[in-house]
């Protein structure tokens, strides 16, 4: 941040400038885990932002990272390989309050998935409607196809599971290979001590 100070004594004008960074600290992995698992305590994997988390800030839970950025060294907020389009623990889409507030970004994460439920969700209830022998999906089921639409290939991905072809049950979708990749590796993920 850049802070300018001006001021007049006795007629006489001053001023001066000063830039300033600020950059990010620790956060206790138990702290993250608790808020993680509060903002979705009602899912059927409660701890899944927490996977998610540590999926997308690489192996971690990474809000900063240590970096040099304008020849400052410190800790700065996690940016995606892309550059920066998304930062911090859940990767959100990039912003000054997500970049360098934790609980917003945690926020965001949360926000960004439930909107991903709420699509599966709108997607399935027609497909229900429209044949009454098509079971409702479960609970990690509906996590599991909302998880498709995360990451790069989320524009060219299908549902990760679709009806059978007697509607009668759900099957693994074979069009959406990168987004079962996808569903596998943040299942996978272990969450920090």
């Amino acid at each position: 941040m850049s802070l300018q100070c001006e001021a007049t004594l006795l007629g006489r004008s001053f001023s001066d400038s000063e830039t300033a960074y600020v950059d990010g600290t620790t956060i206790p992995n138990a702290t993250i885990t608790t808020r993680l698992s509060g903002l979705y305590s009602g899912g059927a994997t409660p701890t899944l932002l927490a996977h998610i988390a540590v999926y997308e800030s690489a192996g971690c839970y990474c809000q900063f990272r240590q970096a040099t950025l304008f020849g400052v060294p410190g800790r700065w907020p996690n940016e995606s390989y892309d550059g920066g389009s998304h930062v911090g623990l859940m990767q959100v889409p990039n912003g000054m309050v997500n970049a360098f507030d934790w609980m917003a970004n945690t926020q965001a994460g949360s926000t960004i998935f439930q909107q991903k439920l709420a699509y599966v969700r709108n997607w399935v209830s027609p497909q229900r409607t429209s044949h009454p022998t098509l079971p409702d999906l479960t609970g990690t089921q509906y996590e599991d196809d909302a998880l498709v639409f995360y990451g790069p290939y989320s524009v060219e991905l299908q549902h990760y599971y679709i009806p059978n072809s007697g509607y009668t049950g759900w099957i693994l979708n074979p069009n959406s290979a990168h987004g079962q990749g996808y569903v596998l590796n943040v299942r996978s993920s272990v969450i920090p001590n």
